[in-house]
């Protein structure tokens, strides 16, 4: 969630609106119901400011549906379906946006609830609902719990974007895709999970979130990153589509061994992120 957002929040809760059981702030929305929560988010955003010059708008496409739906699978959140909203200024760019979404649908196995097309700049909205059995807070963070980050292309998007991938990581940057198998070793540990969040701005500014929502101070101590990605980039590239965990320290371990992840820091009193003893800069991905 960049500044932008963060005043968009500010102006909701000054209008006193009804929320549901996560709030305002967090990485999607979550209503009661019998037996589990429906959960809901919308992402979206312009091509121009994700398409790298190796994407058409067919993966522009794909990657709107995997924005939203990481932010459900983050906070526990099974998905089941999703629509969309497509801009362009010819029919063409309509239907390669429309084709990648498609795509990213069919691959999970999703329910499509039908979609709109605008004329505009092209662009892509997209709206992505799940169930979850006991939703995760992105403020729940205690003293002396464990950071648990499972192994991804973390910082990838900086690498791509200088021009210096290839393989997986080309392939990640291209068309990301996202582990929807996590909510089933997600929902066995929720009681133990006190707080998560989707990394697509940074890892972080996710951090920073997570600490500043739960009021503690969270320590960094290594990031499960790709041997050919830098720290700097996997600390601040954004883009990585992965969640992260603050989780009772007694089951980390075996937590952080089920996701394939690793224990990577760890929770106290005080308040920011430090990565190594020092303190970490809240910067990465920023629309404006």
């Amino acid at each position: 969630m960049g500044r932008v957002e963060e005043e968009l929040v500010k102006l909701a809760k000054s209008m006193k609106l009804r929320t549901g059981a996560l709030g305002l702030g967090d990485d999607c929305e979550c209503l009661k119901l019998t037996n589990s929560f429906l959960c809901a988010n919308v992402d979206g955003f312009r091509a121009k400011d994700v398409k790298m010059e190796f994407m058409d708008l067919r993966d522009v496409g794909w990657r709107g549906v995997i924005a939203s739906l990481s932010d459900l699978v983050a906070k526990g959140a099974r998905p089941l379906a999703s629509s969309f909203s497509v801009y362009s200024n010819s029919i063409e760019g309509i239907k390669e946006l429309s084709e990648g979404a498609l795509e990213a649908i069919r691959e999970y196995d999703l329910i499509f609830m039908g979609a709109d097309s605008n004329k505009g700049e092209d662009a892509i909205d997209v709206f992505s609902i799940g169930t979850a059995k006991k939703p995760i807070p992105i403020g729940g963070a205690k003293v002396g719990d464990s950071l648990v980050i499972p192994r991804g292309c973390w910082g990838c998007v900086s690498t791509c974007l200088r021009g210096e991938a290839e393989g997986e990581i080309l392939e990640h940057c291209k068309r990301p895709r996202i582990r929807i198998e996590l909510v089933d070793v997600i929902e066995e540990f929720a009681d133990f999970i006190h707080a998560s969040s989707d990394s697509s701005d940074s890892l972080a500014i996710t951090l920073w979130r997570i600490a500043s929502s739960s009021k503690v101070r969270i320590d960094l101590f290594d990031v499960p990153k790709p041997e050919e990605v830098s720290l700097e980039d996997a600390l601040f590239s954004g883009e990585e589509y992965l969640p992260v965990f603050i989780i009772e320290n007694d089951v980390a371990e075996e937590f952080a061994k089920r996701i394939g992840g690793i224990v990577a820091g760890k929770v106290s009193e005080g308040e920011g992120v430090y990565f190594r003893g020092r303190l970490l800069e809240p910067r990465g991905w920023e629309w404006f």
